[in-house]
Formats: C-alpha cells, structure tokens, sequence
C-alpha cells in the first residue's frame, strides 16, 4: 500500500498549491490518504506495520515554519522507535517562506529513518515561497518553476511519464542516445605554448623544473 501521509492539514491556514501539485503526482496511482495522528498510530504502532509499505509524508509550513500537523507527527515518530520498520519514504515540504523547508526535511527524514523507515535515492523535494529553488531545474526543462515543483514531485513518487523516473521504477531513464563523453585530449592544449613573461612569483620559460621563488625577499615558509 502507498500511504501520503498529511497530518492536521484540516487547521493548516493555506495548502492550495501543495494539493494542486500533489493532485497532478498520484493522478493515477493508488493511495491511501492519511490525516490523522489517531489514524496515523493505528497503521503504524510501536511494532510497527506488518508487511512493507511505502510512505510519502508531506509537510505544509505556515509563516515562520510552523506546522501542528509536522509537530504531532515528529513527535509520535520519535517516540515510538520501530514504528516504521519496513518502510520506504520520501518527502514533500512545501512552505509559505523561504527558510525552514530543508531544515523540516532532514528532520522528517532523520527520524522516520531512526524509527525504520528507509530513505533510498534523493527522498526529498523541497519548495519555497517563492519557488526560486526550481530556478535552475526550471531553465534546464524549459518551463515555469511551479511547473518543474510539479515534475519533481511525479518524479519522486515514480508518474511522471518521459521524465528521468519513469512510470512506477523510481530509477533515471537512460538517454536515447549515447551521451559524448570529455577525451583526456579535450582538456588539453595540443598546439605549442608560446614563452610569455614570466608571472609574478614564479619562474620565467625554461625553469618550470625549479621552485617558485616567492619567499626570496619576504617572510620565510612556515616549517609544519
């Protein structure tokens, strides 16, 4: 069973864009939605689930990287050590700031994994107020940065049809055709090398053999 785990979202001020993006990754895709610590407790008790399962646990930050849902999860987390055994995770964590996502990422991952839970490959995305995050992933694919936000995501929970992940294998695609590898002989000059002033410290042509002279007039090397 694939479980999303979305503690106390009922009392969350704003989750629009996190649901928006959610609901576009497991379009298609079989899961169970949980909302409740009492729920959460009764799949997951201190000896843990029986069988593996598959956890996705998404964290929906207000101002100043608060969340009562995050809190309550955390804390049952931490402390009921085997109540994770046999799972296999990954993160979502979406917040209204530009701080606190990365800090509430680790710090899912590092407990669930505490409590058993595995966290194989990049288990976690990340997304900021202002999404600048996905500025670079959103210039490499040639779209927005909400829209690469919504790729990470498919990627992560194994949808996204055509990207690196492919449906259901949670594994990069190989390219479609071989990809030209650097030579030795590309990051070489192999013309001869014109004689220029020496530089500043250093030798002039024909006493590349030597040691540089930079301690002649100054302040001796240290000894270490």
């Amino acid at each position: 069973m694939f479980y999303v785990i979305k503690l106390g979202w009922q009392e969350e001020e704003d989750t629009g864009r996190v649901d928006r993006v959610l609901a576009r990754a497991l379009r298609d895709h079989p899961h169970q939605v949980v909302g409740t610590a009492a729920e959460f407790a009764r799949l997951f008790p201190e000896e843990g689930p029986r069988g593996s399962q598959r956890l996705l646990f998404v964290v929906n930050l207000a101002r100043g990287g608060m969340s009562l849902g995050f809190a309550k999860l955390i804390a049952y987390v931490s402390q009921h050590r085997h109540c994770l055994e046999n799972c296999v995770g990954s993160v979502v964590v979406d917040g209204a700031e530009e701080l606190f996502t990365k800090k509430a990422g680790r710090e899912m991952i590092f407990l669930a994994n505490r409590s058993g839970c595995s966290f194989p490959g990049a288990p976690l995305v990340e997304a900021t107020g202002s999404l600048y995050n996905f500025n670079i992933q959103a210039k490499l694919q040639g779209v927005d940065n909400l829209e690469a936000y919504e790729n990470a995501v498919e990627r992560l929970v194994g949808t996204a049809p055509g990207l690196p992940g492919g449906p259901g294998t949670g594994r990069r695609k190989a390219p479609d055709r071989p990809v030209p590898c650097q030579q030795p002989e590309d990051l070489q000059h192999l013309a001869p090398l014109e004689p220029g002033p020496p530089c500043h410290g250093q030798p002039g042509p024909g006493t590349g053999s030597e040691p540089a002279e930079r301690h002649r007039d100054g302040l001796p090397g240290l000894q270490l």
